[in-house]
């Protein structure tokens, strides 16, 4: 979908819409919108007032449909993708050009901060987001976005496990026709949608992407068995990151990288026929407490923002060595930014929490987007009653998804008693010691990979899809070809950033991605 829109002019996907009155679109997926016209609002979707010059987006209050824009006087453009933005923009004589914080951003942070894209001018919006944008200036104003508060539940008591477990059946308690395809992982959220949807008696159908030989590939195929559950096993080649990567860097416009691109890459594959649906856990474990680590005391927002900062830029040297002053302290003013927004919500004592639940989901809502390109995807967690419920718990119940793992334990005994990415051994022993050993076996692989140049390596079944490995072998000479085109948007050398990023030391995977995803995305910048 692709709007552009002046005082004189609505082309809708190259259509011109009605010349007055109000025109909605309103997403049927990701990629897909319904153009209806008449009096009145829309849940959520774009509707352009033709008579007053004006747009309203609203974004899916759990950001199902991200979308990208961008607003200049006398020209809007709004379409799913910030790369489609930007040929519009091209189409149309004006240039878009690289936004090199947002680069950086996206390299230690995942993805750009608050609107930014790769693209400067043209931006993302955020979950639950209310956006007025005036045509004939271009003036946007965000007037509200999704900003959940986490101190609700400081003082409540500790909750029923089998509410707990009752709340989680009922997320499930869908409209379901068809196949459904399940994305089984080795971890625990994925077969805990399995069970619940096994005990619905639905035809269903198993699939694990990954590495050969990985330990998440052995507990999926062990769940499946369990629910007696048809399974396939789907390889991830080392192609599988170019091609597929590439894809999804043209379909989002670089908001997500090649490292992000394995669902979509299996679906891709996977012969589902029609008919089918698939599902994802989407906002399922952040909101039972995947990333709550208690209340931690900030007289300020700027010193909120600061230890965040310190923290996920200062544990490597990689900042240090090759981030620009000006660029660190434009990404320190939007975490500052970020930081206020969250003590509005009443929740800056949990600031680390909100960033990875209010703006991290804004990548992670991409993942069964993408996936909606072939065929729907339901996500069960994005529900008002499953965040109303989780969000208001006590610290205790919160930390570590404590909650959620003893209501699984209590609806699921036998399934949550399988090995799991989390206890690789089954949750009968010390999950210190499981750690200990996972940490053992990949260490003996970096190690191994060191001393002989990659040439031999003592294979881990832990590091599931063998990230470093493929960055220092298969795709060594398009991360250096990457590198050499992106190191004049970073004014830095990226080759060397590169080398330390994938070094034993560091590990860095993320930042090669980017680099990668950043090349693709900004490629064709020049009209």
């Amino acid at each position: 979908m692709l709007a552009a829109i002046t005082a004189d002019e609505c082309l809708i996907d190259g259509n011109a819409a009605p010349a007055a009155g109000l025109v909605h679109l309103a997403p049927a997926a990701w990629d897909r919108y319904i153009q209806s016209s008449g009096p009145g609002t829309i849940e959520h979707g774009i509707t352009i007032d033709r008579d007053r010059a004006s747009i309203r987006i609203r974004t899916h209050p759990f950001g199902l449909y991200p979308l990208s824009y961008y607003a200049a006087q006398d020209l809007i453009i709004i379409s799913q993708s910030a790369r489609l933005v930007a040929e519009e923009l091209c189409r149309r004589g004006k240039a878009a050009v690289a936004d090199r914080v947002a680069i950086w951003e996206a390299m230690f942070f995942s993805l750009p901060l608050l609107s930014r894209t790769l693209y400067r001018g043209i931006r993302k919006t955020r979950i639950g987001e209310h956006i007025a944008i005036d045509v004939r200036s271009g003036k946007a104003h965000s007037l509200s976005n999704w900003r959940p508060c986490l101190t609700r539940g400081r003082d409540s008591r500790g909750a029923d496990v089998a509410e707990a477990a009752e709340v989680l059946r009922q997320q499930f308690d869908l409209p379901y026709s068809g196949r459904l395809l399940v994305p089984l992982s080795g971890g625990l959220d994925s077969r805990l949608i399995a069970g619940q949807l096994q005990q619905r008696s639905l035809d269903l159908r198993a699939f694990t992407f990954g590495s050969f030989g990985s330990a998440e590939v052995t507990f999926a195929r062990r769940v499946a068995g369990e629910l007696h559950i048809p399974w396939e096993f789907m390889s991830l080649a080392p192609d599988d990151y170019v091609s597929y990567g590439d894809r999804v860097v043209d379909l989002t416009g670089g908001l997500v990288s090649g490292m992000h691109m394995h669902l979509y890459s299996t679906v891709s594959k996977l012969d589902h026929g029609d008919g089918s649906i698939s599902i994802h856990g989407f906002l399922g474990d952040p909101i039972a407490g995947d990333h709550a680590a208690g209340f931690q005391h900030f007289p300020t927002t700027a010193a909120a923002a600061a230890a965040f900062v310190s923290k996920r830029l200062s544990r490597s040297a990689l900042a240090a060595r090759f981030l620009p002053p000006d660029d660190r302290a434009a990404i320190l003013a939007e975490i500052e930014a970020l930081a206020e927004e969250c003590a509005g919500a009443g929740s800056l004592e949990c600031f680390e929490e909100y960033f990875f639940i209010a703006e991290r989901q804004n990548l992670i809502s991409y993942i069964p987007a993408l996936m909606e390109t072939h065929l729907p995807v339901l996500r069960p967690y994005a529900s008002q009653p499953y965040m109303d419920y989780f969000l208001n718990r006590c610290p205790g119940d919160r930390i570590g998804r404590s909650l959620f793992r003893r209501a699984f334990r209590f609806a699921f005994p036998d399934l949550y008693r399988l090995p799991s990415t989390a206890h690789v051994f089954g949750p009968g022993i010390h999950p210190n010691a499981q750690k200990l050993w996972v940490r053992v076996r990949n260490w003996l692989q970096y190690a191994t990979m060191a001393i002989s140049g990659n040439s031999v390596r003592v294979f881990s079944p832990y590091l599931y899809e063998q990230h470093l490995f493929l960055m220092r072998t298969a795709l060594r000479d398009r991360l250096q070809h990457s590198a050499a085109a992106v190191s004049s948007y970073l004014d830095t050398d990226a080759a060397a950033l590169i080398r330390a990023a994938v070094s034993i030391a560091e590990r860095r995977c993320d930042i090669g991605f980017t680099i990668m995803a950043a090349d693709r995305a900004l490629s064709k910048l020049s009209c």
